[in-house]
């Protein structure tokens, strides 16, 4: 982690990190879901998907031990494993150490990027009859549900968790919460979502099966979703990339901003 903040920088990843924990009380519709959403430490625990993860710290060195110790003890109580994501505002600044100590593996982090959305790129090029729908039914979720289940690699039972939290929702065009399908002509090709917070317009779920890859389908549907939270007032996109994607999102104006470091705790 690094020692100090500037003042800007620690805002920008303070609007990042509370859109990523917004995230996930989308789910708290679902059976099973358990969340403590609190200044100091967030954790969400799900049975299977979204995953269970710590999302914020926020200690004292004084009371990093006993709070850190006092987590794990209520987290075994709900899951066999969860992960504990450190964000680069994170604090003890040394809050590593008191992870490790208490028994957590570090594990390879993912790079959080950002983006300014007061002047967009141009709109990525795409092959003929290619288009952006915004998701407005259960039939354009349904296309939504099947597109990330392929692109994830995971099953349809999985990806209903995503599709009854988000059909809890509703489909309203002010919603804070958007969904995209990207068409090749009349085939579902990628998704993606679009999750405005104060401050900050976050990107997730963005997926692209395997044989509609490599055509921009992905890009174009992120620069609609941009498109969207820029007309909605919106100064700022962020998003979670994962390696591969770093170099898509950076032709998108996506700089990297840090990296989380992520430690894994599974009961023994």
């Amino acid at each position: 982690m690094e020692p100090t903040e500037s003042p800007n920088r620690t805002a920008l990843i303070d609007a990042m990190q509370a859109n990523y924990i917004a995230y996930f009380r989308q789910f708290l519709s679902l059976p099973g879901m358990v969340m403590q959403d609190d200044p100091e430490l967030t954790w969400f625990v799900a049975p299977t998907a979204p995953g269970q993860h710590v999302l914020r710290t926020r200690l004292t060195a004084g009371d990093a031990r006993t709070r850190i110790a006092a987590t794990i003890r209520r987290l075994e109580q709900l899951t066999d494993r969860f992960r504990w994501l450190v964000f680069a505002t994170a604090t003890p600044p040394d809050l590593d150490r008191f992870l490790l100590e208490a028994g957590l593996v570090e594990a390879s982090g993912d790079p959080w990027m950002a983006a300014s959305l007061l002047q967009l790129p141009p709109t990525p090029i795409t092959p003929d009859g290619f288009h952006v729908k915004r998701v407005y039914d259960h039939a354009t979720l349904d296309d939504w549900m099947v597109v990330s289940a392929a692109g994830y690699g995971m099953s349809m039972h999985m990806a209903r968790i995503w599709y009854d939290a988000y059909a809890a929702q509703g489909f309203s065009p002010d919603a804070p919460s958007q969904h995209f399908v990207g068409y090749l002509d009349d085939q579902p090709a990628t998704v993606g979502t679009l999750l405005l917070s104060p401050g900050m317009a976050g990107i997730f779920d963005v997926a692209t099966p395997t044989r509609f890859r490599r055509q921009g389908f992905a890009a174009a549907l992120t620069h609609a979703a941009m498109t969207m939270a820029q007309e909605r007032g919106f100064h700022r996109a962020c998003l979670q990339a994962s390696s591969q994607g770093v170099g898509l999102y950076g032709t998108l104006g996506f700089t990297t901003i840090f990296t989380e470091r992520e430690f894994i705790w599974r009961r023994a």
